[in-house]
């Protein structure tokens, strides 16, 4: 399953920068193929495996 990931860049370096920069300068990724032990995860999770993986908060994701 592929998603789209919306990270939550409050209270990081990132947090006064436009979205795009911040993604850009962060280098995390807009979109995230997950595992298929992760696919099949309710969403906390998901967003629980997403927030592990990459060290930052997700405010949102959807399925593509």
């Amino acid at each position: 399953m592929k998603i789209r990931v919306e990270w939550d860049f409050g209270d990081t370096e990132y947090q006064d920068a436009p979205y795009r920069e911040a993604i850009s300068k962060s280098e995390l990724p807009d979109e995230v193929k997950l595992p298929p032990d992760v696919a099949y995860e309710d969403d906390d999770g998901i967003t629980d495996w997403l927030s592990d993986t990459y060290g930052y908060t997700v405010l949102d994701w959807y399925a593509l």
